[in-house]
């Protein structure tokens, strides 16, 4: 009895002992963390025919085992110089920082040119891990924009770090991608004043030639006429300042509503026209009262939708 009560009891362990061994087998085993954190002290000029801007910062990168500076790579851009300012070891955890200043690209959008905002993006991969040995996990304490840091002709906006896999089809594998991105925005007011001041000038001008008698129609008929023709070459100086892109823009979208309103002027100068050969001279006197704030309110009307829808 004794002896069959042993061997049950041992069987009983051998089944745990080889059931735990399974069940650790099965379990795949975590990837590995790595803390990174990223603190911009200065953006270079925003090129935005190019799509490049530079950046001056430390770059902080804790973890387990030992670093290597061969280890990781910016994605969307060049190191240009790579200096490791610290090296030491903390409790179980290896950790170095670098002075890096880089080459960067970044995908411009000019949907809302002048009024358009950028993002400054930052991105670190690792060159041998992929997401099954490794993962980055972003460092907040370690992240952030020098106060004194400044970009010419923008004002510097929201920042976000995060985490995401970056899978590549060609290889079967997914790496961990650190990001830090930077949104910088024009001032609306500025922005206004260097692209459209002068249009909006052409537009007034034209609009006050309306309170011209109809005996000065032909000065009138020339002020609509030749701001049109201003306003085609204005635009022309404008667009060769940004790249072609294949969509319209904000720029645009106000050059031609210009061109509509400048041709709507032209058209009621011709109506005009048309009335004196008719010697309408009651319909023409009722143009001459009106003509002015009709116009003036049907071009204020259109300008703010466009601003209202687009912007």
């Amino acid at each position: 009895m004794k002896l069959a009560l042993r061997t049950l009891m041992i069987a009983i362990l051998l089944l745990l002992f080889v059931r735990h061994d399974v069940m650790a087998q099965s379990q795949p085993e975590r990837p590995r963390e790595v803390g990174v954190g990223l603190y911009v002290l200065n953006f270079g000029a925003l090129d935005i025919n190019e799509g490049t801007f530079t950046a001056d910062f430390y770059l902080t990168i804790k973890d387990s085992q030992p670093i290597q500076d061969d280890s990781f790579e910016f994605v969307n851009g060049t190191p240009r110089k790579i200096n490791t300012t610290d090296d030491y070891k903390e409790a179980d955890t290896y950790v170095k920082v670098y002075r890096i200043t880089a080459d960067l690209t970044t995908k411009v959008d000019l949907s809302k040119y002048p009024f358009d905002s950028q993002q400054l993006p930052i991105r670190l991969e690792s060159k041998v891990e992929s997401t099954e040995h490794m993962v980055f996990v972003p460092l907040d304490s370690k992240s952030g924009i020098d106060e004194g840091n400044s970009l010419p002709g923008w004002s510097l906006g929201a920042l976000a770090v995060d985490v995401k896999e970056h899978y590549y089809p060609v290889f079967k594998e997914g790496y961990s991608q650190f990001r830090f991105a930077v949104t910088v925005s024009k001032n609306r007011f500025n922005a206004y004043f260097q692209t459209f001041s002068s249009v909006s000038f052409t537009i007034l001008v034209c609009l006050l030639s309306f309170l011209l008698g109809p005996d000065k129609l032909h000065i009138r008929s020339k002020i609509t006429n030749v701001a049109l023709i201003a306003s085609g070459m204005f635009f022309k100086k404008l667009v060769d300042r940004i790249p072609a892109v294949s969509y319209l823009t904000f720029l645009d979208k106000f050059m031609f509503l210009t061109y509509s309103v400048l041709i709507i002027y032209i058209l009621v100068n011709v109506y005009v026209t048309y009335l004196q050969n008719q010697n309408n001279d009651g319909r023409i006197a009722a143009m001459q009262t009106y003509s002015v704030y009709v116009l003036a309110m049907l071009t204020l009307t259109l300008y703010m939708g466009l601003f209202w829808i687009y912007l």
